[in-house]
Order: C-alpha cells, then sequence, then structure tokens
C-alpha cells in the first residue's frame, strides 16, 4: 500500500470501489493540483497551460536501491507540494481526480509558499 510519511498505509477511496495504489522504490503518487487551486505558487499565463505540472505527494515509494543493497528514503514526503518535468510520469484518473505516478528524479523542486510577515 502507498505509505505516507510515517508509513502509514494510504487508500484513495471515493464512491467507486477503493482503489490502492503502491508506488514502488523511487516512485510517487501526486494529486494535481488544479490551476485555480494554486493561486499564489507560479504563475502561468494562458498560452502556456496544458496539464498542470504541479500537485501534492499522496503516496511515496519505499525508496531508491543502492548498491550495497539498502534503500536511499526519497527527499519528498507525503504532503509536499512539487512541480515536476513536462512530460513526466504516468496519468491516471481516480474517482474523477487526476494523478501522476512519476519518478523522484523528475521532480523539479518542492513548492513552498511565501507568507509575508
Amino acid at each position: 500500500m502507498p505509505r505516507t510519511k510515517k508509513g502509514v498505509p494510504v487508500v484513495i477511496e471515493k464512491s467507486t470501489p477503493a482503489i490502492t495504489i503502491s508506488p514502488l522504490y523511487d516512485k510517487l503518487l501526486a494529486r494535481r493540483i488544479a490551476a485555480e487551486d494554486r493561486a499564489g505558487l507560479i504563475y502561468i499565463p494562458e498560452t502556456a497551460k496544458e496539464k498542470p505540472n504541479f500537485g501534492t505527494v499522496v503516496a511515496i515509494g519505499n525508496g531508491i536501491p543502492q548498491t550495497d543493497g539498502t534503500l536511499r528514503p526519497l527527499t519528498v514526503q507525503s504532503g509536499d507540494k512539487i512541480a515536476w518535468q513536462q512530460w513526466a510520469g504516468f496519468d491516471i484518473e481516480i474517482g474523477g481526480e487526476s494523478y501522476c505516478v512519476l519518478s523522484e528524479q523528475d521532480v523539479i523542486g518542492i513548492v513552498k509558499e511565501a507568507h509575508n510577515g
């Protein structure tokens, strides 16, 4: 099952029967953030809009295999807002919501909102 930062299994449930997706190794599952939901993150002009390449990580794999047989944990964690490369990943739809399964190496960065203080 997908794991949150603390290793708690995640099940994605909608009105259809529960669907479980378990990312493996360096893969992660991100729920796409629609343009209207990411106000203040990064401005994308109308002419450049396609599928959003921003999302919230909802599940991560167990790590990247190393040459010594150990697994290196992923840098991104469940709950992180991320941006990824234009053509990266594999798109899926679950219960009417758009998700992307991608490798950690396709993640451009973790997006954090600036707080004016």
